[in-house]
């Protein structure tokens, strides 16, 4: 087995003997690992590929993220390299998310997700990224998943960064220490980015970081769209409610396009969260509320609890039949009949452009169980383009990718706090899940058809 020496003295030690094509070596510089929220760690990185490595990079902040994972065995972590740097062949930045997937037995659901999202072009941004083992210290941790980061860039959320602002559905903003508000139905809002004041060096406060005058505007936006959707008493019905002028219609303020695909790709893939309780997105370029510019949805995140994974489960989520985002089945949360959707899917003009997106792309959302998913095996193992073919007998690069999620299974063996699988074997989980988007695709192509 090579030894990588990020920076001595730690040297690799255990792991398994074959490995997919991409790991990331992190040495911190105080030797700690990082295993609680909030901590953050300085250090150094060393990125093979084929075997074949990079210099050592210096790391501003290795530090773990997320919600609900970060109290996972198998740690999510955020990664920011002192200077911009392209992991993988991957658009140069400094700031990238290496996701765990520990809840997902397959490890690839954000990764279908994401193919798919990539073919919705009403989603002007859909994350890209890879997949690389990881070793802490010398200690293996497993499989993880690197993305980009959400944030404004013109390579990401490509929106003015003086003016432009991303919001995230989130209930745990206070928590976080981030600025948020509450909306006019109890839906919370996070300020995803900026989301926090910075200052230049002459003393001014930047103005590509979060102001009071920024918040305050974003605020009176979110508002002024609630108005207009959710009615002056909270119970505008869009199925028969005509808007007389156009800034008292909901599509003035929120993109169709955008709204239209962001729907197709949460509802297909049938994740825990896209009754909009967290991990949703949406962003404009300028947040003066008396600015043309509209909020558009998206970048679509977090996969890892979609298809059937949370199992078993006191609502519908984990079956392939039944609407998740227009309210009611979604009672795990509360924001299950009070969100956007649940009064967008109401409009007979939204209803129509579903239909007829539906139509263009449903052979995208067809593809998926048969090929999509041994496409993203075949990314677990480092198969940067994965084929999106169905399996071949004898292909090397899946056979990478089942190593891959072998040496993932070993590592995190007994840890528990999983959900419960739905096979005894990785082929098996594989099989499950293909069957799966393939019963979710007939559903809805029988009801959007």
């Amino acid at each position: 087995m090579r030894t990588i020496v990020p920076a001595a003295p730690n040297d690799v030690t255990g792991g398994p003997n074959e490995k997919g094509r991409n790991v990331i070596y992190v040495t911190t510089n105080s030797g700690k690992t990082p295993v609680t929220k909030g901590v953050d760690y300085k250090g150094k990185a060393v990125l093979t590929s084929n075997e074949v490595a990079t210099e050592t990079f210096d790391l501003e902040t290795i530090a773990v993220r997320g919600n609900s994972s970060a109290d996972k065995p198998k740690k999510p972590y955020k990664l920011k390299f002192d200077s911009k740097q392209k992991p993988f062949g991957m658009k140069s930045d400094k700031t990238w998310i290496l996701l765990a997937n520990y809840v997902d037995w397959t490890l690839v659901r954000s990764m279908v997700a994401w193919d798919l999202g990539r073919k919705l072009l009403g989603l002007k941004w859909t994350p890209n990224s890879t997949f690389a083992e990881l070793y802490i210290n010398g200690k293996y941790l497993g499989s993880y998943q690197m993305v980009e980061s959400i944030k404004i860039d013109s390579n990401r959320v490509n929106v003015s960064k003086t003016t432009g602002q991303v919001i995230e559905f989130d209930p745990h903003y206070k928590e976080d220490g981030v600025p948020g508000m509450v909306g006019k139905t109890g839906v919370k809002y996070a300020w995803k980015d900026p989301d926090e004041f910075k200052t230049l060096d002459d003393g001014n406060e930047d103005p590509e970081g979060l102001t009071n005058a920024k918040i305050s505007a974003m605020k009176s936006k979110i508002r002024k769209f609630e108005d207009v959707l959710y009615g002056p008493t909270g119970s505008r019905n869009w199925a028969t409610y005509q808007p007389s002028t156009p800034a008292s219609d909901w599509t003035t303020h929120l993109d169709m396009s955008s709204a239209v695909d962001y729907y197709l790709a949460r509802e297909f893939t049938k994740d825990q969260d896209a009754d909009m309780y967290r991990s949703n997105f949406f962003y404009t370029n300028n947040v003066d509320p008396a600015s043309v510019d509209k909020f558009f949805m998206g970048p679509i995140w977090d996969f890892d609890r979609s298809a059937g994974a949370k199992h078993p489960s006191d609502t519908t989520v984990d079956q392939p039949t039944g609407w998740w985002m227009r309210g009611g089945d979604s009672s795990f949360h509360n924001t299950t009949n009070i969100h956007w959707y649940t009064r967008i899917t109401d409009d007979p003009r939204f209803l129509e452009a579903l239909r007829v997106r539906w139509a263009e792309t449903k052979q995208h959302f067809a593809a998926v169980g048969p090929d999509g998913v041994s496409a993203a095996v075949r990314k677990l193992g480092g198969d940067q383009a994965g084929l999106n073919e169905p399996d071949v007998p004898d292909d090397p690069d899946l056979a990478l990718g089942k190593q891959v999620a072998a040496n993932d299974r070993a590592r995190w063996e007994g840890y528990g706090s999983r959900y419960d699988p739905r096979s005894s074997t990785y082929t098996g989980e594989l099989n499950w899940v293909r069957d799966w988007y393939e019963k979710r695709y007939a559903w809805m192509d029988a009801r959007l058809s």
